[in-house]
Order: structure tokens, then sequence, then C-alpha cells
């Protein structure tokens, strides 16, 4: 691929472009977890039956308390997986022959761009369905006990397979490139 003006001053001296692409954006229900679900259900009952009993002679405050309860149980039920969806439909991404790029442009976030070195030494997650997932970073998310790990990568393409025979090809590049070891025991 060629080197569009727009990335002349985020691309390093010969640094290529390779790959680029977008996720698909439209919602993936196979990730509703009925635990989660039902977790959900509960709170938003839970805060539909504070709303309708505090609509008493109390005035709008004491109702409007229930509203970010309310939220939390409808995204724990399908939000997220509309976020997702969301997030994935102003997403961008881009492969070069050094590093891979995430782009995205979210409200009160802005447009933000992450860029992630492919070394030989990155690990790599290849989800090899018909929407695949490539997984070349990862960020720790804090959790209630510990930390867990999320992958960051490139969510759902549909060029999988060729985009992640491209980044094992980035790594081997770097590999070849590297220069041979010094063998001390021979001096």
């Amino acid at each position: 691929m060629t080197r569009p003006d727009a990335w002349h001053d985020l691309l390093e001296p010969g640094e290529d472009i390779l790959w680029q692409g977008r996720p698909d954006p439209r919602p993936d229900w196979s990730a509703l977890n009925p635990q989660r679900a039902a977790t959900g259900a509960a709170l938003s009952l839970a805060a539909l039956a504070w709303i309708v009993v505090a609509q008493g002679d109390s005035g709008p405050l004491l109702p409007a308390l229930g509203l970010p309860v309310l939220a939390i149980g409808l995204y724990q039920i399908a939000g997220h997986v509309l976020w997702d969806s969301f997030r994935r439909a102003r997403s961008w991404y881009t492969l070069t022959n050094r590093r891979a790029f995430i782009a995205t442009d979210l409200p009160l976030r802005g447009r933000q761009l992450r860029a992630y070195p492919i070394t030989r030494d990155t690990i790599l997650t290849f989800d090899n369905a018909p929407l695949a997932s490539i997984g070349f970073a990862f960020e720790p998310v804090p959790m209630k006990r510990g930390t867990r790990m999320r992958m960051l990568g490139f969510e759902r393409i549909a060029d999988g397979q060729t985009v992640f025979a491209l980044i094992r090809g980035v790594q081997g590049k770097i590999e070849r490139d590297l220069p041979p070891p010094h063998d001390k025991a021979g001096e």
C-alpha cells in the first residue's frame, strides 16, 4: 500500500501501510451472558420498583435517584453489546510493517489514535471465526479481587486470516533483520 498524505507525520521513515480496515459494527449477541443479564434484570426491577414507590408526595428528586441504578441494570442486560457495537462503528484499523494502529472517535473521549509496536516478542491471539479477532496487546482491568487482562487488537474483521498472516510476516521480517548472535566462545 502507498503512504497516504494523512499518515505522513505519523509514520516513521521506512514504515509502510500493509492493511487498513474496519470492524464489523453489527451487535454481537453471542456476547450476552445469562448471569450478567440476570443481575441486570434484578437491578432494573429494583430500580423500577423504587421509582414507582417513591413517586408519592416526595417530589421528583427521590424517584430520580433510581435512574442511575436502572441505567446500570439495562447496561448489564444488553447495553454492553450495543455499546461495543457503537464503539466498533467508530473505529478504524491500520497495520504497518512496524505497528498496529487503532483509531476511535467516541463521544466524550473524542478522537484517539493508539499505536502498538509489533515485535518478534509480541504475543498474538487469533480467533479464526468468520469475523475474526486478532489480539496483539493487553491492558489491565481492575476487578473487585485482583486484575484481569483485556485483549486489545483488531476485533471482528472479515479478512482475519490475511491480516494475521501479515502480522506474522512483520514478526518474521523483524527477526530476519536482526544481526546474527555474537559468538563469544569463538573469540
